[in-house]
């Protein structure tokens, strides 16, 4: 795995600690401080709306009640190790299936972020609110003696695995303990990932696969280390998209990561899916192919569809935000989550 997954930088695609192989920074220190100084600078530009997480509410240990409507910043120990996260639980329950359990979504932060960033960023609340959603925005950690470092470790033990973090151990444990306060539904647990959240993602797919009931991946590999270890105990479903002039995590692959041919390859053929040419899309900038159960309807867009790629023509390093079907690419992603 070597770096590939340390190559996946935050937000706006600054690439913290981008070295050649022979390990010569591509970036030079003072220039990632001056460019990350800048990014942070046009986020808050562009989202003079989003709230100050100085908002939130804070605690120790995981409360016993979430305010509706409120983003409640908690702490929890996992095996010795502190760890944090956002929890959002949204003005109504919308997405009330008459048990009285709410869906779950986890937003999974690029390398180098951390939660109240990405949350920013990637603000998901109306979304929450219109479906009834508890949205999560957890926190990875830092990789020790490693400025601007945290991360998620999508990948087994292995020599070249620069993170000893248990973040499925993390994620297990945060859903565990939020599951009697907000009374979350097993069956309605996704996530989506970007970049190195992205990476997290597909780990998910990969070892959660009998907690997670579909992934979203925007601008995010799968490790070859992940992959050659991937054997899922479940069918998750997947929704990718990737930008064609990403420079940071390129289509073609690099070190460590598989190409998007070779991770459309590698899922279709994992839950034996055929693409649907019916039901791909070439609408100006945005390709889409996707990929069903083999026996099924092929002109449906039902559960049976497993995997759908989008690559999105011109879009580098970010999360991609396009119309598609009549809906942004998040209220997609959410129709395609929960998809019957």
């Amino acid at each position: 795995m070597r770096r590939g997954w340390q190559a996946a930088c935050g937000q706006c695609g600054i690439a913290a600690g981008l070295s050649e192989p022979g390990g010569s920074p591509i970036v030079s220190r003072n220039a990632q401080i001056v460019l990350t100084t800048l990014c942070i600078g046009l986020l808050a530009f562009l989202s003079p709306a989003l709230a100050d997480p100085s908002g939130t509410r804070s605690a120790e240990t995981v409360p016993a009640a979430f305010p509706a409507g409120e983003t409640t910043a908690l702490r929890l120990e996992v095996d010795g190790v502190a760890r944090r996260a956002l929890v959002y639980r949204p003005e109504a329950t919308a997405g009330d299936t008459g048990s009285g359990l709410m869906p779950v979504l986890l937003a999974l932060h690029g390398y180098g972020s951390r939660a109240e960033d990405f949350s920013r960023w990637v603000d998901l609340r109306a979304l929450a609110d219109r479906n009834g959603i508890v949205l999560i925005y957890p926190e990875g950690l830092p990789i020790a003696g490693v400025a601007d470092s945290f991360h998620w470790n999508p990948a087994p033990a292995s020599e070249n695995n620069k993170s000893s973090s248990d973040d499925l151990g993390f994620i297990d444990a945060l859903l565990d303990r939020l599951d009697g306060p907000l009374l979350l539904d097993r069956a309605r647990t996704y996530a989506v990932g970007y970049s190195n959240g992205g990476m997290m993602a597909y780990a998910l797919a990969c070892y959660r696969a009998a907690r997670f009931a579909a992934v979203g991946i925007h601008a995010g590999t799968m490790l070859a280390d992940t992959a050659a270890t991937c054997r899922p105990k479940g069918r998750t479903r997947l929704a990718v998209f990737h930008g064609t002039t990403d420079g940071v995590l390129p289509l073609t692959g690099g070190e460590g990561g598989l190409s998007l041919n070779a991770i459309t390859a590698h899922w279709s053929g994992l839950l034996t899916l055929t693409e649907r040419p019916g039901l791909g899309l070439v609408a100006g900038p945005v390709e889409r192919r996707v990929f069903g159960v083999a026996g099924s309807a092929e002109s449906t867009f039902d559960e049976n569809v497993g995997l759908v790629v989008y690559r999105v023509h011109g879009q580098g390093h970010v999360w991609l935000r396009f119309e598609i079907d009549g809906q942004s690419a998040d209220d997609w992603l959410w129709s395609f989550f929960t998809r019957r």
